[in-house]
């Protein structure tokens, strides 16, 4: 005799719980509402762990549909990664001269594209400021390593006022 380990019963939603469904927006306030039940009746139907499984599929479809629209309007558009990111990173370039000097545009390209190679850049203010009251010789560093020289020694791990190297 063979034993085979026990089917798990898919257990179907209610009429009651199919409706709560549809009817779910975020909120059981609303729920109770629209379908006519008292808040605490919705909080016990979408306490149930199969309303809880519907709920999810039903949003992970949701997002799948708005993924797919979006591919699909981007193909339209000819709008790719590559040509996404390429105008961004123009927007990020752009001379603070030909935006009126200003940096909104710049400092927001450069956001999106950190973000989306996953380093999270905040830039407070505005950026300029850094340089204007550093001398030539700290700006010139700056652009050539990236951080200023006083910088340097902390990223060579040098502490204090004794420069002893750790």
């Amino acid at each position: 005799m063979c034993m085979s380990a026990p089917k798990e019963k898919r257990k179907l939603l209610t009429e009651e719980e199919l409706n709560f469904v549809q009817a779910y927006r975020g909120n059981t306030r609303d729920v109770a509402r629209v379908l006519k039940i008292s808040a605490p009746m919705a909080q016990k139907i979408y306490s149930r762990k199969q309303v809880q499984e519907a709920l999810a599929k039903r949003q992970d479809l949701i997002i799948a549909m708005s993924a797919r629209r979006e591919q699909t309007n981007a193909k339209k558009l000819g709008i790719t990664r590559d040509s996404l990111m390429a105008k961004l990173w123009e927007i990020a370039n752009t001379p603070m001269e030909l935006t009126n000097n200003t940096f909104g545009a710049q400092k927001g390209a450069c956001e999106v594209l950190g973000r989306w190679i996953g380093c999270d850049l905040k830039v407070v203010g505005d950026p300029a400021e850094l340089f204007r009251e550093r001398s030539l010789e700290d700006n010139l560093f700056f652009a050539q390593h990236g951080y200023f020289p006083e910088d340097a020694a902390k990223r060579r791990g040098v502490t204090g006022g004794n420069s002893q190297v750790n």
